[in-house]
C-alpha cells in the first residue's frame, strides 16, 4: 500500500502510469522543482525509516544535488549508541530504585491469585473492543489518539468494576474483609510526604533519562504546547487504566505473572479492535510494537518501584503521565 501511493506520488509528475515508475530513478525536472525519486528502504517501518541507512544515503544525495554541492558522504549511525545508552538507563534504574523511600508498611494491591485474576484481567480486554465498535472516535485533534484514550478509559472502568465484584464475593480461602487485597491492608502506615518524594524521583528520572533524549535525538516524544488539552485528556485516560491496572497485579500474594499478563491482555484488545474496525483503526497496528516496547522497559521500572515503594500508585502516576505523553507528541494532527 505505501509503496503504490509513493508510486502515485512520483507517477504525478513523470506523465506516466504508477506501475512503470521504478525506484532510484529521477522522475521530473530539478530546475523546476518538479524532480521526484522513489527510495525503497528495506526492513524498516515508520520510525526506523528515519535511521535507515539507504534512506540517509538517498535524502543527503538528493540534497546535494538540489544545492549542488559536494560533502564528506557522512551518514548519521546513531542507532547502537542509543541502544546502547538506554539499555544503561533501564539497568541503572534498578539500584536507583532502591533509593527511594518506602511509602507503604505493607505492599498494597489486590493481592489476587491467578483464578481470580485471571477473570479479572480478561474480560476487560474482550468487552473493551466491542463496547467501543459502534462509538465515534474523532473527538480530538490527533489521530488514533481519541480511540487510544475512550480504549485506556472504557478498559480501566471494567477492570475497576471486577475489582468491586471480586471484593464483595471473597474466595473460599479469604474471609470476608480479605477480598480484593482489602484487609490488613487497612492497618498499613502510608507516608503522603515519602509518597510525594518517590513519585517526583521517578517522574525526573524518567524525564531527564528517557522523555528528553528521545526527543532530541529519535523521535518527538515531548508535546508542543497547543496540544496540551489533548495531553490532559489522555491524562486522565491512562491514570485510570494504570492505577486499576497497578492495584489488579499488585499485593501480597498476587500472581507473579499477572503483571506481564494485562499487558499482553491490552495489546490482543487493541489488536482485537483493529480487526472489528480495520478501516479507522489500521494505524493501531504500526504503533502497537511502540506499546510493546514502552510496556516492558516501564513495567520493569514499576516492579522495581513497587518493591521499594510497597505503594503501586507511584509507578501507576508515573506510567501514566509517560504514556500520555508519548501519544500525545508522537501522532499526526488529523485532517
Amino acid at each position: 500500500m505505501i509503496l503504490d501511493q509513493g508510486r502515485d506520488a512520483v507517477a504525478a509528475v513523470a506523465d506516466l502510469p504508477s506501475s512503470e515508475i521504478e525506484p532510484n530513478i529521477t522522475y521530473g525536472d530539478l530546475d523546476l522543482g518538479s524532480a521526484r525519486r522513489l527510495v525503497v528502504a528495506e526492513n524498516v517501518e515508520h520510525i526506523g525509516v528515519l535511521y535507515s541507512a539507504s534512506a540517509l544515503e538517498a535524502a543527503l544525495d538528493w540534497l546535494d544535488q538540489v544545492f549542488d554541492h559536494q560533502g564528506s558522504g557522512w551518514i548519521d549511525a546513531r542507532g547502537a549508541w542509543l541502544g546502547l545508552y538506554f539499555l544503561g538507563v533501564v539497568l541503572l534504574a534498578w539500584p536507583l530504585s532502591r533509593l527511594l523511600p518506602q511509602v507503604s508498611s505493607e505492599p498494597l494491591g489486590a493481592g489476587l491469585d491467578w483464578r481470580r485474576l485471571l477473570p479479572a484481567a480478561l474480560l476487560p480486554a474482550l468487552l473493551t473492543p466491542l463496547i467501543l465498535r459502534p462509538f465515534p472516535s474523532d473527538f480530538l485533534s490527533i489521530a488514533i489518539a481519541d480511540y487510544i484514550a475512550l480504549h485506556f478509559a472504557v478498559y480501566a472502568l471494567l477492570t475497576w468494576l471486577m475489582l468491586l465484584l471480586i471484593r464483595r464475593r471473597p474466595s473460599e480461602n479469604q474471609g470476608p474483609n480479605q477480598a480484593a487485597g482489602q484487609p490488613e491492608q487497612r492497618g498499613a502506615r502510608i507516608s503522603v510526604s515519602s509518597f510525594l518524594l518517590a513519585l517526583l524521583a521517578v517522574i525526573l528520572y524518567q524525564t531527564l533519562s528517557i522523555a528528553l533524549p528521545t526527543d532530541l535525538y529519535v523521535a518527538a516524544f515531548l508535546p508542543d504546547p497547543h496540544r496540551f488539552g489533548i495531553l490532559a485528556v489522555l491524562l486522565v485516560a491512562t491514570t485510570a487504566w494504570f492505577v486499576a491496572d497497578e492495584w489488579l497485579t499488585r499485593g501480597r500474594g498476587v500472581f507473579a505473572g499477572g503483571y506481564a499478563l494485562t499487558k499482553l491482555l491490552f495489546l490482543i484488545s487493541l489488536m482485537l479492535a483493529v480487526v472489528l474496525n480495520l478501516e479507522e483503526l489500521f494505524f493501531l497496528v504500526i504503533i502497537i510494537p511502540a506499546i510493546l516496547i514502552l510496556f516492558v522497559v516501564f513495567g520493569l521500572f514499576s516492579g522495581w518501584i513497587y518493591r521499594r515503594t510497597g505503594h503501586p500508585l507511584v509507578a501507576a502516576l508515573a506510567n501514566a503521565l509517560v504514556f500520555a505523553v508519548a501519544i500525545t507528541a508522537s501522532f499526526p494532527i488529523a485532517d
